[in-house]
């Protein structure tokens, strides 16, 4: 409502207007509400947003931006890049800035952070031109996201792809090594065992073995780093078989290095392979040893670990639940971040050349992630290493199906028939040889067709001994298979340069049959060709 005096016919008069506004009252109160709704979705947005003029004048920031950058909105609005953000930071968003303007287009970066204040190492910034209802250009719009979790797990998936594919090709060498080993180890097993007199020849002979014994062991650790070693698990009270080892790592890591123990009580039997086990943690403390030259402390501990989902998301493959931790900590010279970055690669290593392998960690690391758990490995320069290992903890059914220990043979010769059959010349020669000098009679084919010939034309068999990966159309299987049915009371063992669950995974190997894992000296060979015979005859 309006009014206003007038003079009307010599008299004084007001005269009155009214106006409608309700509409415009309704867009005034629609505009706050839309304004209202707008700012609350971009102070709400976990994206740090911007908006600026083609001058570069900031027009808007969000909160986010504020807690992003450490400024206010009072303090941004009307002043440009320059005025607010440091200089480094200003003079690559002005450059952005112009080559959205030059373009129209947007533009999407990713830089490494140096913000203060703030843990962001790594941050995505999306550029976008603004234009009108005519279609002209009025500002620079700008999105700023913290993508450093994101790049974490790009690094942690790439490392762990890198190792997977490390990982099938040493397991690939290493089975072609282990049959090269198996006739190299094997003959010289014999040569050893012969009556050859002490000397050079004798002497001679041992080196080659012990460098032959070396070459498996190398093999095997690059088995454990694949994935692909034979594991013998059984039920283990870890606390139980650390004072032990912790009298073994005495005598090899030296006396300036002292051992403590911190084991936790009522800690959860594991399903694991015991030797192996020790082995890993013996590698551990040797690593230790060569990280303190001038002697330090070394600290086994023992707990019993819960680990959610949350906790094990900062590992691969590895489920939640329950946990035995075994932590190996040393105070030595600690590893930089390059090394920790590639410290469980295989053939990765600090020391001089000839000094080691390089095959420790990652044999420990492969060990850990195929007995079901993993690893972790925390180290500062100048602070030490802890390397943490994870075991599942036994469940009811694996302590139900605990076995108990095969007793040993008391004779490792015997007179019964074996038929041997293996692809590789050298290897098959060595075998029958072995077993004709512990008194076995032996038959032999190189392949599954001819061993059929040979099962055909031979009377009773009292044992099958066959690779596994065979030409000519037949795997050891097939051959197992047609001998088990021509001989049902007969022992059957599989060799094989490959480990049982390698074979298993492919469908060439039952879980519970009798394997030989190549290369194998004479000695575990008897063993293991005694022990099938005396377990079938003790069946039937």
């Amino acid at each position: 409502m309006n009014s206003r005096p007038i003079l009307f016919d010599g008299q004084d008069c007001t005269v009155i207007w009214h106006f409608d506004i309700t509409e415009r009252k309704h867009a005034e109160e629609a505009l706050r509400t839309s304004e209202q709704l707008f700012r609350s979705v971009l102070d709400n947005t976990p994206v740090a947003v911007g908006l600026k003029d083609l001058g570069g004048r900031f027009a808007l920031i969000n909160r986010t931006f504020e807690e992003f950058f450490q400024i206010n909105m009072a303090d941004v609005v009307g002043k440009t890049t320059t005025d607010v953000l440091p200089p480094e930071i200003a003079a690559s968003q002005q450059e952005a800035d112009a080559k959205v303007i030059a373009s129209s287009e947007a533009l999407v970066e990713e830089h490494a952070a140096n913000l203060p204040g703030r843990q962001t190492d790594f941050v995505r910034v999306t550029k976008f031109p603004v234009f009108d209802r005519q279609g002209k250009m009025t500002g620079i719009g700008t999105f700023v996201a913290d993508i450093s979790a994101e790049k974490a797990a790009e690094e942690q998936l790439m490392q762990s792809q890198k190792l997977e594919a490390v990982g099938q090709l040493t397991g690939g060498v290493a089975h072609d090594f282990n049959n090269i080993l198996a006739a190299i180890i094997g003959n010289l097993d014999m040569i050893s065992d012969s009556a050859l007199d002490a000397g050079p020849a004798r002497e001679s002979v041992e080196i080659a073995l012990t460098a032959a014994l070396r070459g498996a062991e190398l093999t095997h650790h690059l088995l454990a780093f694949s994935r692909k070693q034979t594991l013998d698990a059984k039920i283990t009270h870890i606390n139980e078989i650390l004072p032990r080892f912790s009298r073994l790592a005495s005598r090899t890591i030296g006396e300036d290095i002292t051992i403590e123990m911190n084991l936790a009580a009522d800690l959860w039997p594991v399903m694991v392979d015991t030797g192996q086990l020790e082995n890993a943690l013996l590698n551990l403390a040797i690593n230790a040893r060569d990280a303190m030259p001038g002697g330090g402390e070394l600290t086994i501990e023992t707990a019993n670990q819960v680990l959610e989902e949350a906790d094990t998301e900062l590992f691969e493959d590895l489920a939640p639940g329950d946990y035995v931790m075994i932590a190996v900590s040393d105070n030595g010279t600690g590893m930089s971040a390059k090394v920790r970055e590639r410290v469980l690669e295989p053939f990765y290593t600090t020391k001089d050349v000839g000094m080691g392998s390089g095959l420790g960690l990652s044999m420990v690391f492969g060990f850990a992630k195929q007995s079901g758990g993993h690893l972790s490995l925390y180290s500062e320069e100048g602070h030490g290493t802890t390397v943490k290992i994870y075991l599942p903890k036994a469940n009811s059914t694996d302590e139900a199906n605990a076995e108990t220990a095969v007793p040993q043979p008391a004779a490792l010769r015997g007179t019964e028939s074996i038929l041997v059959v293996e692809d590789n010349p050298d290897v098959l020669d060595f075998i029958v040889k072995a077993l004709e000098r512990l008194g076995y009679s032996v038959l032999q084919a190189e392949d599954g067709p001819e061993a059929l010939e040979v099962m055909a034309a031979s009377g009773d068999i009292d044992m099958l001994l066959t690779d596994v990966v065979l030409p000519r159309g037949m795997s050891g299987r097939d051959v197992a298979n047609a001998f088990s049915k021509q001989y049902p009371a007969s022992s059957v063992l599989f060799s094989s340069g490959y480990t049982r669950d390698a074979l298993s995974r492919r469908g060439q190997l039952d879980q519970d049959v009798a394997l030989i894992n190549k290369p194998y000296q004479v000695g575990a060979l008897a063993k293991r060709v005694r022990e099938a015979l005396d377990q079938k005859t003790a069946l039937h």
